[in-house]
C-alpha cells in the first residue's frame, strides 16, 4: 500500500507545475496531505512547513 500512495504523491505532485520558490500550490497540496495524515501543521517563510505529530504518552 506504501508504494501505490507514494506514486500517488508523485503523480499529483507532477500535475502542479510550479518552478524555483514559487510553489504555492504545491505547499497546499502537501500541507493538505499532512494535515489527513493527523499532522499539525506551522507554516514558516511563503512555503515551509514544519509538521508536528503528537505521540502517546503514559
Amino acid at each position: 500500500m506504501l508504494k501505490e500512495q507514494l506514486k500517488k504523491y508523485r503523480q499529483d505532485l507532477h500535475q502542479i507545475p510550479e518552478l524555483a520558490f514559487d510553489l504555492f500550490l504545491t505547499h497546499e497540496y502537501v500541507k493538505t496531505q499532512l494535515i489527513e495524515m493527523g499532522y499539525e501543521i506551522e507554516v514558516t517563510a511563503k512555503t515551509g512547513i514544519i509538521a508536528f505529530k503528537k505521540g502517546k504518552s503514559n
